[in-house]
């Protein structure tokens, strides 16, 4: 999961932005639940972020090269 966590943080309210596009405004329920899980995710993965850093290593921990 480390490998890829930028990514998620980056991309998760972004497919919950396009998936937004696509939802009913008729539906709000839907809606919030849309934008309450892709921000859910990308809270957790932060967090995730916040506790795997080791302050005694320092610089810079979560690199992703392509």
């Amino acid at each position: 999961m480390s490998d890829y966590i930028l990514l998620y943080i980056l991309f998760a309210p972004f497919a919950g932005a396009i998936a937004l596009i696509f939802a009913s405004n008729r539906q709000p329920m839907l809606v919030r639940g849309i934008a309450a899980v892709s921000a859910g995710i990308s809270l957790v993965a932060s967090l995730y972020l916040f506790y795997a850093y080791d302050p005694v290593k320092g610089g810079f921990q979560f690199i992703h090269k392509f």
